[in-house]
């Protein structure tokens, strides 16, 4: 039988009864009458004032701004304020918090003690069992009375069984009254139907957690008793032990609402955009950053709540990635802002403005080009930075800084080439006086023999600049005469360039073998895979081009076979003869005629549109090759150590790439739903396929040069300035320093204006310098400003047709420069010293129109316009004409023989089917020297015809493969 601790029972209603008098007292103080309230609500006013009365206290409100306010916001604000506090005091600040989540408790009507509540059912309890044993003990002494009187043993065992039956009954009956006594088993559901809405807005989290653990930690409290209760009636008892069952269900179902009830407790997250949208017409960056920093700190302190929560359940899983991608947006802004401020803080287009550096001093033009170095390098890391952290995150954002960043290095580099031009100008202006200054040409000559041998290559340069008209070479004509006393000079000119070599190592020798042989299998068998097919092109708009064109063509194939037919028919119908004198007859035959005729001119039309489509589609294919020839680079471990770090890096990230998107399209290809990824998943890796891939391709333009030249034409030694980009320096090619040849050079002088210049203007040196890199008639991929000058004078004095651009024109004007060169060489004065001139005076025989651009028709007839007022005419040995099965060897034969015996000093050549070179000499006995406008490792070198074999021209250079065609040059006319 329970027992009970009166005098605590007593103590705690003395304890309630004196709070209750004391809330009354403080409500009659404040003017409130307590008799009109229930009992029960004198705590709740009484606490609610005195949070009142607190808040005014603290200066936090007013007693006018309290009156707005609703209990619920009254309560916010206490909690506030004690929060406050609890930065001074933790201590006090943590007993306030607890405190507070009691209060609540009570407030929500949770909390407090069920002694009074329960007190006057017990006592009903103790009575029903004291009635009832009273009852049993009235009984058995009646019986026992009867035990005493019984005659024999029979009627005593009668008795006796009497008296156990009534103590089984009663024993039985106090039982079940103790089984009927036990409250009805608690469930969560009602016992708190608004669990987990048992707290305030306005509240902060943890006490909202420490309400809800409260709640949780009362309710197990409560069944727990209800179990012990339970036990101590019965533990084996059938009913007892079901009781026992719910009530322990429902202490796991207390777990999920607690759980339920921290997440209602979550503060929603802040839609982070739509703020920063709000901050977007701000005037102060710097207010906006601050902004979006406290925006953070916000979403900060909501992850810090994740933390409380079950990190495996779904809603938690979600919220967190939210967060994650809100802390993502606000990193982003924050970094967009301080782009801003820092773009703002460095204005690109006044910083680099293209303002005038005439007559700075080097002093200052040093101190300018210092300033912009490091003002160039704040707004590369800068944007650098940007597009670094904005990865993955937003493309259109990316894409934008992108076209900033390129806009920004093009004023940038503009502003860089304009302070190295003033500067290189500063060091060229004292040399350029030497030239224009005149005097005396023995001190010329000893002060040119005081410069540097890079300045006396600079000067002789100049020298021959000096003799260009605008956009091309003049040559010094009569003007400029050699100085009465022979002085010369000597000046050390290029005679070739750095360049590139396989190294002799025995262990390179060794990698260079097994690159040669990955390299060949690699392109062969790729080769292999790829079609140029353009209906499964990997370009969709290929595609797209591609079947518009074969609708076309099924269309026109249609009536072409439609006409044929019909004329066929008509044919046998009608005799020839009839047609041709029949008018009828003879238009109806007329119209079939011309409807096959334009079926097959729309498909020449269509033909001609699909080449385009092919090659593009070739180029796209050649760079899918060229990722697929890098990725079997890196998989043979005797190569992959000494790649180049940046491809093997994109190699690995692209195969990790497709491996994941591969193992994906495995798992969607399996009956099991639960593997399978949804589209969003799929295309999302396959992007991640593509991005690998393009990144990989960008890193592989070498390997597009290797592929020409090991699957085009078999040569692997001319692979291997393409292999030194994607190989770590200094493993396996060598860089071989230029070499230089000093030459001597005449001092010439104008005896009018007293102007020095080195050399002869039309030497065959000058001839060289004037058609390499930077030149007007170099044909780089990129042509000088000179060299469009020139071919957009051609274009529009020759009125070409819009359809040739000048670009084209310079590509293509090898044959034309070469000619007019050997002309100017030959014939000196009697040929226009403007390359212009010359091309506009012999247009009628050099093509300039679609299909046929420069092409010299009539190199005859242009040279024996000259030759013959000298006695001359022009020669050429077109050697598949007289030997059709000639060789490469046999062939330099042929040119070493005709540069030895011709007193020319002059030669064309036709070095490969698509270009032309000349080579010139100063005279019997001196040196060949090549003019090639479109290969600088090869223009400006030195011809030897007795060795021609170990000339540039036949091994080493750009036309070691190639079988020249022909050579042509001057010689004395026959007639004379």
């Amino acid at each position: 039988m329970q027992e009970y601790d009166w005098a605590m029972l007593n103590i705690n209603e003395a304890q309630d009864r004196q709070k209750l008098n004391q809330d009354k007292a403080y409500l009659k103080e404040r003017g409130i009458d307590p008799d009109t309230l229930a009992d029960t609500e004198i705590e709740k006013r009484a606490n609610s004032e005195k949070a009142k009365e607190q808040l005014i206290a603290s200066g936090t409100e007013t007693p006018e701004s309290l009156k707005k306010l609703s209990d619920e916001d009254i309560a916010a604000r206490v909690d506030a304020l004690e929060r406050k506090l609890e930065a001074d005091n933790t201590g006090a600040g943590a007993a306030t918090a607890g405190s507070l989540a009691f209060m609540m408790l009570g407030y929500l009507g949770l909390g407090g003690r069920k002694e009074n509540d329960s007190s006057a059912k017990e006592l009903e309890l103790n009575q029903k069992i004291t009635d009832a044993q009273e009852k049993a003990k009235a009984k058995i002494s009646e019986l026992r009375q009867s035990l005493e009187n019984a005659k024999n043993g029979r009627e005593k065992e009668k008795i006796e069984q009497k008296i156990r039956k009534i103590e089984a009954d009663t024993e039985k009956s106090i039982k079940q009254l103790k089984i009927d006594d036990l409250e009805k088993p608690i469930t969560v559901s009602g016992k708190y139907p608004n669990f987990k809405d048992a707290f305030f807005t306005g509240y902060s989290f943890q006490d909202k957690i420490a309400i809800i653990e409260t709640i949780s930690k009362n309710l197990n409290s409560e069944i727990n008793d209800q179990i012990k209760n339970a036990k101590d009636i019965d533990p084996n008892d059938k009913r007892i032990k079901e009781r026992i069952k719910l009530l322990e269900k429902e202490k796991i179902k207390i777990k999920a609402e607690v759980e339920k009830a921290k997440l209602s407790a979550l503060s929603e997250i802040p839609k982070v955009q739509d703020k920063i949208n709000d901050l977007k017409n701000s005037d102060s960056n710097v207010s906006k950053i601050d902004k979006i920093k406290e925006l953070k700190a916000t979403v900060l302190a909501l992850q810090a709540e994740m933390k409380e929560l079950n990190q495996k359940d779904k809603i938690v899983i979600a919220r967190n990635k939210e967060i994650d991608l809100q802390i993502k947006i606000l990193d982003l802004e924050v970094l967009k802002a301080d782009h801003e401020n820092s773009i703002r803080n460095l204005n690109i287009e006044d910083t680099f403005a293209r303002t005038s550096l005439e007559g700075h001093t080097k002093a200052q033009l040093k101190a300018e080009q210092k300033k912009f170095e490091e003002d160039k390098r704040l707004v590369n890391a800068n944007f650098e930075r940007m597009i670094a952290a904005a990865k993955n995150s937003d493309k259109q954002y990316i894409d934008q800084l992108k076209v900033e960043h390129a806009k920004a290095k093009e004023i940038m580099n503009r502003r860089g080439a304009d302070l190295s031009a003033q500067l290189a100008e500063l060091h060229m202006a004292p040399l350029r006086d030497m030239l224009l200054q005149g005097g005396s040409a023995l001190e010329f000559s000893k002060n040119f023999e005081k410069l540097s041998t890079a300045d006396k290559r600079l000067l002789y340069q100049e020298s021959i600049r000096l003799g260009q008209d605008g956009n091309v070479m003049v040559p010094y004509a009569s003007a400029f005469i050699p100085v009465a006393n022979g002085e010369k000079v000597y000046v050390d000119v290029v005679d070739r360039p750095q360049h590139y070599k396989y190294s002799e190592t025995n262990e390179s020798k060794k990698t260079i073998g097994i690159l040669r042989d990955t390299l060949q299998d690699s392109i062969s068998n790729n080769i292999l895979k790829f079609e140029n097919n353009l209906e499964n092109s990997f370009d969709p708009n290929i595609r797209e081009q591609y079947q518009k064109i074969k609708t076309k063509r099924g269309e026109q194939e249609s009536i072409l076979k439609s006409a044929t037919g019909e004329i066929r028919i008509f044919e046998l119908m009608h005799p020839i003869q009839s047609i041709s004198t029949d008018p009828a007859l003879k238009k109806e035959y007329s119209l079939l005629r011309q409807k096959i005729e334009n079926a097959n001119k729309e498909l020449i039309k269509l033909e001609k549109a699909e080449k385009p489509l092919l090659v593009s589609n070739q180029k796209l294919i050649d760079k899918k090759i060229s990722a697929k020839v890098a990725i079997d680079l890196a998989k043979n471990p005797d190569l992959l150590p000494q790649l180049d770090p940046s491809l093997s890096k994109a190699v690995t990230a692209y195969n990790q790439a497709r491996t994941n998107y591969e193992a994906l399209i495995y798992s969607s290809n399996l009956n099991i739903n639960e593997t399978k990824p949804n589209q969003q998943t799929l295309d999302r890796f396959k992007k991640a396929l593509d991005d690998a891939e393009a990144n990989l391709i960008k890193l592989t333009g070498p390997i597009l040069e290797i592929q020409y030249k090991i699957g085009n034409r078999q040569d692997f030694e001319s692979t291997v300035s393409d292999v030194r980009r994607i190989f770590k320096e200094n493993t396996i090619v060598d860089t071989v320093p230029e070499t230089t040849r000093r030459v001597e050079l005449p001092i010439l002088q104008n005896p009018e204006t007293g102007e020095f210049r080195i050399g002869n203007g039309e030497s065959a040196r000058s001839i060289a310098v004037n058609s390499g890199p930077g030149s007007a008639f170099f044909q780089d991929q990129n042509p000088s400003r000179l060299a469009l000058e020139m071919a957009e004078k051609i274009r529009t004095d020759l009125n070409i047709d819009a359809n040739v651009p000048s670009s084209e024109i310079v590509s293509k004007w090898c044959q034309a420069a070469s000619l007019w060169a050997t002309c100017r060489k030959e014939f000196g004065s009697a040929v226009p010293d403007n390359f212009v001139d010359f091309i506009i005076k012999h247009k009628d025989s050099i093509d300039i129109k679609p299909g046929s651009v420069m092409y010299v028709t009539g190199n005859d007839t242009i040279m024996n316009s000259y030759g013959e007022q000298s006695g001359k005419e022009w020669h050429r040995d077109t050697f598949k004409d007289t030997n059709p099965n000639i060789t490469r060897d046999q062939a330099y034969t042929k040119i070493a023989e005709a540069m030895q015996t011709t007193t020319s000093n002059s030669v064309m050549i036709r070095i490969s089917s698509g270009h032309t070179i000349s080579i010139h000499r100063d005279g019997p006995g001196s040196d060949w020297i090549v003019k090639d406008t479109g290969h600088s490792d090869i223009n400006g070198k030195i011809v030897d015809p007795a060795n021609i074999t170990n000339s540039i021209l036949y091994s080493g250079g750009s036309y070691e493969k190639n079988l020249p065609e022909s050579i042509a040059f001057p010689v004395t006319s026959p007639k004379r």
